[in-house]
Parts: structure tokens; sequence; C-alpha cells
């Protein structure tokens, strides 16, 4: 099951203790859902449509079968609040992502410290990709550009 936020507005001015935002949740393709938060430290908002109560159900199902939360000396069981906040994290990389190769050729090497990229200020082409993957050899991790 495909399971992301779209829409997202991040509302960083009136986060206090959590992310203030608003998304409409997608499931499978279909707009299942809105989800807010209003930055203060409380629980998600979120309003199933009317006419998607099969889909609440499978999310709801999808979401007993999220791996917990890890904190290192224990880890809470993955729930909807937990699941919502990874989509968000994944949207802001994404987000991240996009921008950095809109602005070039965005790679990592094996040898780079974890989440962090390398950039030329050039446009992304097959044939600088494949003098990259020359260049570089094994310890070439990911050209970013072919993954978003």
């Amino acid at each position: 099951m495909k399971v992301e936020l779209k829409n997202v507005k991040i509302h960083r001015d009136m986060s206090e203790e959590t992310t203030c935002f608003s998304a409409t949740l997608y499931i499978d393709g279909v707009k299942a859902a809105m989800v807010a938060n209003r930055g203060t430290g409380g629980v998600h908002d979120i309003h199933f449509l009317m006419d998607t109560s099969d889909l609440h159900r499978r999310f709801n199902e999808w979401v007993d079968e999220q791996p917990p939360l890890d904190l290192g000396s224990h880890a809470i069981p993955a729930d909807v609040d937990v699941v919502i906040d990874r989509l968000l994290d994944q949207y802001e990389i994404t987000r991240q992502h996009k921008r950095w190769c809109s602005k070039g050729l965005t790679f990592r090497l094996k040898s780079d410290a974890e989440g962090s990229y390398r950039q030329l200020k050039v446009k992304y082409t097959l044939k600088l990709a494949e003098a990259l993957r020359q260049e570089h050899g094994e310890q070439l991790e990911t050209i970013l550009n072919e993954t978003i």
C-alpha cells in the first residue's frame, strides 16, 4: 500500500513543541484524509473523508504493521502519530533533495558522512552521470538526480 502526504504546508513560525502543518493523506493515489497539527505538542488531527471508510480501515491495518519507533533504550510501537511524523519527515527530505537536484548534479560516495551529498553546479545529463560513474567507480553510492 502506498501512503503519502501531499499538499503539505508547514508553518514553522507557529510551531512550538511539534511541527505545525496541514496536509492531505493519500492512500494508493486516492485522497483519503486531511491531516493537521497545531504545533503545540498535541496529537495529529486526522479527518477521513466520508466515502473512504475502507481506506480508513486499510490505513489502520497498515499502521499496525509498521516498525516501532526506536528510542535506543526502548521502542515505542508505531501508531498513527508516529507514522504521520515519518511521512512528514520523508516529505521534507524529498523536498530538500529536489531542491538540491534542481541546482545541479547531486551525488554521494560511500565514504561520505550519513545524509551528506556532493554537488556539481552543472545540469544533470546522462553523459555527465556516466562520466561520474567512470571517475568514482565502486565508490559512487548514488546519483540523487536519478532517484527522485
